[in-house]
């Protein structure tokens, strides 16, 4: 049956191959009398005009079989004016000219959208007026919206750029780039502050506690002290009866605050141990995980929790403390552990006085004060 089938297919081949070899003595075969002296249908992204011009016996008429380009006539001229492709898909279609009876068809192209930008999703600035420059690759306009009036950007062939004014509000400040060409959508998020926009406001330490099963929420005044050259969060209640400053690093370049466990932060004096006996010893910070596999409390110097400061759009300055990955867990929480020696140990731990998971930092703003901050 292949042998048959081979032999037809090539019977039919040498048939077609007989019939087209000689036009002059086939009257069914004729060339076309409109003929393409030069055309120009091949568009890039942005979209335009093009055209084709034609030699033709009589009037012509054009045909394009497209909702994204139109086809015009000017004499023996189809001007194709084609509209921006928003698409990374390129695409194509058919335009027919015809004159009388003749007629002949040419293949309209796009390309598709191109858009690349070299920028990180969000990034940290100080104080003082600058900008960023970002490589840029793109084949369409760029709609460019932001959502303070100290953050400004525009863009050129191949840059992308980045402005902001110096901040003198004595704050954190935060403000999104929006940005879209076609169908790319996305922004860039700048936050701009320095140590002093921090240290002198009043913030609250926000977390959660596990009560008989249910997580509720906990939140204690906290500010941030300097002594000695050295920078504290400082946390107190009085009705739970502690006074206590946390050692911090701050990396000022990132807005980064950082804190260390077994680090000590006071002393606490009360029933520490539960059977009715006061008695007053150290505090230490200690970190633990309450993700897949439990709790996994660091009683060593190898947990850290730290975040960047950021503006939230209601207006507060926030820090949300995350923790780094210790014996397989990632950190997020914190533990006040008493123990009698000046060093945090198993042999010197009482117990546990506090605990918080998820812990963060949020700001305490009046109204006024949230209203002129908020973006």
């Amino acid at each position: 049956m292949k042998k048959l089938y081979s032999m037809f297919m090539l019977l039919t081949t040498l048939f077609v191959v007989v019939a087209c070899s000689d036009d002059t003595e086939n009257p069914y075969v004729m060339d076309s009398q409109v003929q393409v002296v030069k055309a120009n249908v091949l568009f890039g992204a942005k979209g335009g005009e093009g055209s084709v011009e034609v030699t033709a016996p009589g009037v012509i008429s054009a045909t394009l079989n497209s909702s994204w380009a139109v086809a015009m006539v000017e004499g023996k001229t189809v001007k194709v004016v084609a509209q921006p492709n928003e698409s990374g898909n390129g695409r194509s279609a058919r335009l027919t000219i015809k004159s009388g009876k003749d007629s002949t068809q040419l293949t309209v192209q796009q390309t598709g959208l191109v858009f690349s930008l070299q920028a990180e999703p969000s990034y940290i600035v100080n104080d003082q007026a600058g900008e960023k420059q970002f490589a840029l690759e793109h084949t369409n306009g760029i709609n460019i919206t932001t959502t303070a009036e100290w953050l400004t950007a525009s863009y050129d062939d191949d840059k992308f750029i980045v402005k902001y004014t110096q901040n003198t509000t004595g704050r954190v400040r935060t403000a999104r780039i929006n940005y879209s060409s076609g169908n790319v959508r996305d922004s860039i998020v700048v936050t701009q502050g320095a140590l002093a926009d921090i240290i002198d406001k009043s913030y609250l330490l926000v977390g959660t506690y596990n009560a008989n099963g249910q997580q509720r929420g906990i939140e204690f005044p906290a500010n941030f002290v300097q002594e000695s050259g050295k920078l504290f969060l400082h946390i107190s209640s009085t009705s739970a009866g502690f006074d206590w400053k946390i050692p911090v690093t701050f990396d000022e370049a990132n807005l980064k605050l950082s804190l260390k466990s077994i680090d000590n932060v006071g002393t606490f004096t009360g029933d520490i141990k539960g059977d009715g006996t006061s008695m007053t010893a150290n505090v230490f910070l200690l970190m633990y995980s309450t993700k897949v596999g439990g709790k996994s409390i660091v009683s060593n110097d190898s947990g850290v929790l730290s975040g960047s400061f950021f503006t939230t759009k209601t207006g507060e300055m926030n820090c949300n403390l995350d923790g780094n990955v210790v014996n397989g867990n990632r950190l997020n929480s914190l533990i006040f552990a008493a123990a009698t020696g000046a060093t945090f140990s198993t042999e010197t731990f009482v117990g546990s006085l506090l605990s918080m998971d998820e812990p963060f930092l949020r700001e305490v703003v009046t109204a006024a004060t949230r209203a002129k901050t908020r973006f």
